[in-house]
Formats: structure tokens, sequence, C-alpha cells
């Protein structure tokens, strides 16, 4: 019985942590231009095309003023974020483009039983 509640406990932990979710948090410095009514947090776990875009964004809208974010609950994976700044006349281009990967550490190793 007590070997078959340590396996069980073993494989729900290895499925817990092959669902580990990750935080990342993006600073920047914000647009300087006049008129500015917002910006917008871009991030993708797809790589901005040629022309610098991403396909399919997850849209963050934030204050003009705000200058740092923390993104909750990212899978494993690779991703790239962006920010643009907008206004009554339209939205800027891309800030620079960075990238992150998020993985799950490495398991424990070596488990057994001691008594």
């Amino acid at each position: 019985m007590k070997r078959l509640l340590l396996t069980l406990s073993f494989l729900i932990l290895s499925a817990l942590q092959s669902f580990a979710l990750s935080d990342v948090t993006l600073a920047w410095t914000p647009s300087t231009s006049s008129g500015v009514t917002g910006q917008h947090l871009l991030y993708s776990n797809s790589a901005p095309s040629s022309a610098g875009r991403f396909g399919g964004p997850v849209v963050i809208n934030l204050a003009p003023g705000v200058t740092q974010y923390t993104i909750h609950g990212l899978a494993d994976g690779n991703y790239w974020f962006a920010v643009t700044a907008y206004a009554l006349g339209g939205e800027s281009v891309y800030s620079n483009v960075v990238a992150s990967v998020l993985a799950a550490p490495a398991a424990p190793t070596n488990i057994h039983v001691v008594n």
C-alpha cells in the first residue's frame, strides 16, 4: 500500500509539473510623444514575420505611463514581446522585440524509500 501511494504521488506530481506555468515581467521606456492615450503590450508564441509583425498576438491594453507589466500563467515555450504606443492619430510601430524561453525546472531525481 505504501509503495502504491508513493507511486501515485509521484505520477500526480509529474503530471502537475508537465503543466507548469510561468510568469514574465517586462519593463520598457514609454513613448515621449505628446497625445499618447495608451499602450499595447503584445506577445505571441510565434516568431515575428520578416516584416516584424506577430501573427495573432495577444494584446494587453495599458495606460500611457505604464513602464512594467507581469504576464502570468504562460505555458512552457518560446515567446516574443513588443510594446506600441497609440493616440488619436494611430498606433506606433513595435518597440524592439524581445524573446524569452520558458521552461519548467528539471525534475528531482533518485527518489527512493528510506525505511
